[in-house]
């Protein structure tokens, strides 16, 4: 290292010395005069060609210069440098030849704090030519960057859960469900090997979940040799779930397993009041239940409104029915004796596509959105596998952003909402000649006797008029989607409803508006895919509702 004195030197005389790299002790220099300081890049002397034999495992290094101030006239003594406090781990080594005005001096050992001295080993880079450098006469390209996969989580300090002993253990024991729930049937030496654990570890896990139900054990497998091995599997067919769609049209009632699997399905005509409403699916509940769900338990309901819900079950604003402030939960709960669990009809069928959906989260998609087209429009958003709920649980209404200023006026009361533009209640009004509005649209259904289905069969059937309806809601639901994909950039885009039945229809009109409107070639390129026509996703959602919690990581921090 070579020192070169600056022009503040004359006032005060200091003592350099060189610290050589070593295990960072994380004890930072906090002494009365003692003044840690980065020497200037120029100042510091070439290494000496012995310190190139460790360049096959390059060390990132911190180099640090520590001063003290003397007094005028005498040089600093190291007795005389005051020791660190109690408890400081300290460190001795012999400093490296200063050179001091071109000439070097020796200096005396010293008793120095370690100062933060990074040693964090990294990957030598690739030897790279110099750019502009030409191999045959080419241009040698550049490597891209790696992507960056940093992601930063904050603790809140003001309402977090503390990790315990048991935190790990849970967690294991939740990812080992999982692997049992979307690989049934496994066996435990997969499990195992997926786990990279011991067999051990999955035995005792295994284990606790055949004592508490969650599996059981299936038939022996076939294998080529060795003892043969007990198939794991998720129980869900004695555990049962009633899921129900409220919609402006018809309200729909299902019970089901655990896994998704139908049971029983029927249906009503809407009833706006919350009350009569509440009665008649008390009504309907218990008689699913005494009647479909033999050797069963319920552990639940779930249940899917068009509207906004807040975390106590009280829907704050469905326009399509008319509700403000309406608790439909704890009604329900009282009726019925059942837990009860609410929830948005896009976040809803979000969530049934997290855990009910193809493959049961197999497609590694963690970031998409859900926009479900049906007498209204509903989304929602899930971001690294975590639904996006907002500050008063409302997130993700783009079904009522504007589209035009001059549009046709939605339920909500605003003009020109997507929903206005796309629901299924707007693509009939098209398709009949209706204006839709507050006043026209309710009794639009009974009085024309037309529904999405009957348009989506009519236009098959080559009517053009039908063809068109849905063409120019495919171009206006496009509109809609290119504004998620600019705000958002997801990953996906899956739509559910009705209209994925003519969706060779409203395909091409969606990808043109979304190619015209994004931002980046990348983002015009973002894929949506129509959920499978008949799979009931708003349903599906609600059995989510209660299923789902089974499964959810425990959240700590």
């Amino acid at each position: 290292m070579v020192y070169r004195p600056s022009p503040s030197d004359s006032a005060v005389r200091r003592v350099p010395t060189t610290l050589t790299p070593t295990r960072a002790t994380g004890v930072p220099v906090s002494r009365a005069r003692t003044t840690p300081a980065i020497a200037p890049l120029e100042s510091w002397a070439v290494a000496p060609p012995a310190a190139a034999s460790n360049a096959a495992q390059p060390i990132r290094q911190t180099r640090i210069v520590l001063m003290r101030n003397a007094p005028n006239g005498s040089e600093a003594r190291p007795q005389q440098m005051r020791r660190a406090r109690d408890g400081e781990r300290r460190t001795t080594r012999s400093a490296a030849p200063t050179v001091r005005y071109g000439q070097p001096v020796p200096v005396q050992r010293t008793r120095l704090p370690l100062l933060f001295v990074d040693r964090t080993k990294v990957p030598a880079a690739p030897p790279m030519r110099a750019q502009g450098a030409r191999q045959g006469g080419a241009r040698t390209p550049h490597p891209d960057p790696e992507p960056s996969q940093t992601i930063v989580r904050t603790i809140n300090t003001r309402d977090f859960s503390r990790a315990t002993r048991s935190t790990s253990r849970q967690i294991n024991r939740l990812i080992l469900l999982n692997l049992v729930r979307e690989l049934q049937p496994i066996s435990r030496a997969d499990l195992a090997r997926r786990m990279a654990v011991g067999r051990g570890m999955v035995t005792t896990l295994v284990k606790e979940l055949l004592a508490e139900g969650a599996v059981y054990e299936g038939a022996l497998a076939d294998v080529p040799r060795g003892r043969r091995p007990k198939m794991l599997h998720v129980r869900t067919r004695d555990r049962l779930v009633v899921a129900i769609d409220i919609r402006f049209s018809r309200t729909y009632v299902l019970l089901s397993d655990f896994g998704g699997n139908e049971m029983a399905l029927e249906s009503f005509a809407t009833i706006f009041n919350p009350d009569q409403l509440l009665d008649e699916l008390a009504i309907r509940v218990r008689r699913l239940l005494r009647t479909r769900a033999t050797g069963g338990h319920c552990e639940g309901i779930g249940m899917v409104v068009p509207g906004m819900v807040d975390r106590r079950g009280r829907v704050l604003n469905a326009p399509q029915l008319g509700w403000r402030d309406v608790q439909i939960r704890s009604g329900l709960a009282e009726r019925t004796g059942l837990p009860v669990h609410v929830e948005n009809s896009g976040a809803a069928c979000a969530l049934a596509h997290i855990w009910l959906g193809p493959g049961e989260g197999g497609n590694g998609v963690r970031d998409f959105v859900y926009v479900t087209v049906s007498d209204g429009v509903g989304t929602g958003v899930v971001v690294n596998g975590e639904l996006v709920r907002g500050h008063g649980h409302t997130a993700g209404e783009f079904g009522h952003i504007p589209i035009g200023p001059d549009g046709p006026r939605c339920v909500c009361g605003a003009q020109g909402c997507l929903e206005a533009h796309t629901s299924n209640l707007a693509t009939v009004a098209r398709y009949v000649g209706h204006e839709q509005s507050p006043a026209v649209a309710p009794p639009l259904f009974p009085q024309d006797g037309i529904t999405m289905d009957d348009v989506i069969v009519r236009a098959g059937a080559g009517d053009e008029r039908a063809r068109a309806a849905l063409t120019e809601t495919g171009r206006y639901l496009g509109l809609g989607l290119a504004a998620i994909v600019n705000a958002l950039n997801p990953a996906q885009i899956v739509i559910g409803g009705e209209i994925t039945g003519a969706w060779d229809l409203v395909e091409p009109a969606i990808r043109a508006e979304i190619a015209r409107r994004a931002l980046t070639r990348e983002a015009a390129g973002t894929p949506v895919v129509p959920e499978p026509a008949g799979s009931l996703p708003r349903l599906r959602g609600a059995i989510a509702l209660v299923a789902a919690p089974v499964y959810a990581a425990p959240e700590v921090g």
